[in-house]
């Protein structure tokens, strides 16, 4: 009867040996699944946070460069005594309008020297492209079609007063001293407006993100 008994307990401990290494392989599995769930989830926190902090720069570095533009042109006439205007005053044409282009060159303001703003500008290791636009274009033809990201059009009314109340005349236009036509007549001040339109783009990774600023200056 004892012998039967230690026969009995010797299977049964065999049995249980057996089944330890299913067990344990099943906890392995679970607790690897559980190390590749987390390493997922730190790769995907780790990447999210990243593309976050490379936006944030983006957005700095971009609104960096519309300062650049403002300040350009502000250098411009405290400087240089130039109006930053567009190299030509000739209307806009169908003909200017190009399908596909971006940087529509042909309303970039130019300094003294008729050179638009350097628009190549790093800003924390973040390749900027900043350009200034003058606004104070006209349309000719009746078959123009604009394009998507064309700088709009801006200016005063010339029977506008620039100061309520006083005798400062804003008109609109290319009338400024350094294209040989400013000055007063009359008694009348007369006051030029500048409309530009500051667009940076920072580029990081591939990805851009542009900012702009529409900036009216007096002179």
């Amino acid at each position: 009867m004892k012998r039967e008994n230690e026969n009995i307990s010797i299977g049964f401990s065999r049995r249980k040996r057996g089944m330890a290494l299913p067990i344990t392989l099943i906890v392995l599995l679970v607790a690897g699944a559980m190390v590749a769930i987390s390493l997922y989830l730190i790769e995907n926190m780790a990447i999210t946070t990243k593309m976050k902090t490379d936006d944030e720069l983006r957005l700095n570095a971009a609104t960096a460069g519309i300062e650049i533009g403002k300040q350009w042109v502000v250098n411009s006439i405290l400087d240089d005594r130039h109006i930053p205007r567009r190299q030509s005053s000739d209307d806009v044409t169908s003909s200017d309008i190009i399908p596909g282009d971006t940087k529509f060159e042909y309303l970039f303001a130019v300094d003294k020297n008729s050179n638009p703003l350097n628009e190549n500008h790093t800003i924390e290791n973040v390749p900027v492209t900043v350009f200034v636009y003058d606004l104070t274009y006209t349309v000719r033809g009746t078959d123009v079609e604009f394009l998507a990201g064309i700088p709009p059009r801006m200016y005063e009314d010339p029977s506008e007063s620039a100061g309520e109340g006083s005798s400062i005349v804003a008109r609109q236009g290319y009338l400024s001293s350094n294209r040989g036509s400013g000055g007063s007549e009359g008694g009348t001040t007369y006051v030029e407006n500048g409309f530009y339109l500051v667009r940076s783009t920072a580029t990081l990774n591939g990805i851009s993100k542009t900012v702009e600023q529409a900036v009216r200056m007096r002179f």
